[in-house]
Parts: structure tokens; C-alpha cells; sequence
């Protein structure tokens, strides 16, 4: 078995274990992360909106302030729901 990493029709990467001779990723053993289509994007756009608010990032000039945090607003977001996908992952293995 060896590793393949392949891009479907649609541009989405994909990892599979394939047999050695195999020329059809598709049909081998799907290692992929967890599909980011089961992440709540309303609820990301919701928690990264309240966040702002609390770190008053209202303007351009907000977020050029010094400490601003804009980064963090948005990695934290999506940092925590792609743990809580990856658990979910694995708890239904």
C-alpha cells in the first residue's frame, strides 16, 4: 500500500492508501481529514462577528491599532470548531 495524494474534479485534494499498482486513487482507502463541509459556517460568521465586537474592531483603523488581535479573532474560531470536527472524527471510527 502506499500514500496518494490526488485533486477530484471539483479541485478537492484527497489522501488515499492505494495498492502499489493501482491508477484509480478514488477507489483506495480514503485517509482524508474530516469533510470542513459539516462546519457550521453560520455559527463561524456569528462567533468571529461577536468577537470583533468585544475587541471593538470597528474600522480599518481598529485593526491597524496596536495588540488589535484581529488574527487571533478568527484563528481562534476556527481552531476550536476544527478540533471539536477532528473529535467527532474519531469518536466515530
Amino acid at each position: 500500500m502506499k500514500h496518494v495524494i490526488w485533486t477530484d474534479k471539483n479541485g478537492w485534494k484527497h489522501h488515499s492508501l492505494v495498492e502499489n499498482d493501482s491508477d484509480r486513487p478514488e477507489l483506495g482507502l480514503p485517509c482524508d481529514p474530516p469533510p470542513v463541509e459539516a462546519l457550521d459556517w453560520e455559527e463561524i460568521k456569528k462567533e468571529i462577528n461577536n468577537l470583533l465586537v468585544d475587541k471593538g474592531l470597528y474600522s480599518l483603523k481598529d485593526i491597524y491599532g496596536e495588540n488589535s488581535g484581529i488574527l487571533s479573532v478568527a484563528g481562534s474560531v476556527i481552531n476550536k470548531k476544527l478540533l471539536a470536527l477532528y473529535k467527532r472524527q474519531e469518536v466515530e471510527k
